[in-house]
């Protein structure tokens, strides 16, 4: 079952979400913000295969630099599906500790649900 987690990955991941993580609204080709988007990026692969295979969700997005071979990959993790939403305010959202942090997620949400997204 996809976001059953136990306590201690959720407060794993709320660490990692808080450090390295957006959640936002988007328009989605139209011109209100009524969709949301859970981000967290990060150049280890393996942190964030492992954060997907915890929540059993999410899609993995491997970004390699073709412009400067010097640059590390970067990937992302993005969750949006409705059920993703509801799984990280459920199991990670308690667990965030910053007041920015957990404001810019509430901030997100009501943008989105003030113009018909319907989350939460």
């Amino acid at each position: 079952m996809a976001w059953d987690l136990n306590e201690k990955d959720a407060a794993w991941i709320a660490g990692i979400f808080e450090g390295e993580g957006s959640f936002l609204a988007y328009k989605g080709g139209g011109k209100t913000y009524k969709y949301l988007r859970v981000m967290i990026f990060n150049n280890d692969l393996t942190m964030l295969e492992e954060i997907q295979r915890l929540c059993q969700s999410g899609l993995l997005y491997k970004n390699e630099h073709k412009r400067n071979p010097k640059w590390k990959p970067s990937h992302q993790l993005q969750f949006g599906k409705k059920e993703d939403i509801k799984g990280f305010m459920d199991k990670i959202y308690p667990q965030m500790r910053t007041a920015y942090k957990r404001s810019q997620v509430l901030l997100a949400i009501n943008k989105a649900n003030s113009n018909g997204g319907d989350y939460i």
